[in-house]
């Protein structure tokens, strides 16, 4: 049995104020289970539960700065190492 696997990508140049309102939108859709994305190009839905990876990679190199994020979930059961996260 094979899966169809689907994707979403969207890049684009936005203010600190509208990124963080996407971010209380990616907060809010991780609460209720459900992240709706789309753009001018395509959409998908996504039904995060249970136990999510949390990765967070930022990084100086002259003028240059950058902040990754990136969450992950399995529908299986599976074993996640704990690590307190503490950002301010």
């Amino acid at each position: 049995m094979s899966s169809v696997q689907k994707s979403f990508s969207h890049n684009s140049l936005q203010d600190a104020d509208s990124i963080g309102d996407l971010l209380d939108a990616i907060t809010d859709g991780l609460r209720s289970g459900k992240l709706q994305l789309s753009d001018d190009d395509g959409s998908m839905v996504l039904r995060p539960r249970g136990l999510l990876e949390l990765k967070v990679d930022a990084k100086e190199d002259g003028s240059i700065n950058s902040l990754n994020l990136r969450i992950r979930w399995n529908d299986a059961s599976r074993k996640v190492d704990r690590k307190t996260l503490k950002i301010r």
